[in-house]
């Protein structure tokens, strides 16, 4: 099966599914380099129709800001909701 999907599909999305960095690398420009990498490597092979950056959560300012730097077009919104026991 795998075989079969490798002669007759090809790949023409990405989806990334988790995207960070540790706190200590923060700040470094480190999410950004690995997106601008992606970039490189993929965009030219034109083969690629979409790249889906997925669950960001809404709490995540620097994440958000990345996708908006890089012009990505918002499809789902993933909201968190916080409920405190006490």
């Amino acid at each position: 099966k795998f075989y079969w999907y490798k002669q007759t599909k090809k790949v023409d999305r990405l989806r990334i599914v988790i995207m960070g960095c540790k706190r200590k690398f923060t700040n470094h420009g480190i999410e950004s380099a690995l997106i601008k990498s992606l970039g490189n490597e993929v965009l030219p092979r034109n083969t690629i129709k979409g790249v889906e950056l997925a669950w960001v959560g809404d709490f995540n300012e620097k994440m958000m800001a990345i996708h908006a730097a890089t012009g990505a077009k918002l499809e789902k919104i993933h909201r968190t909701f916080r409920y405190h026991f006490n």
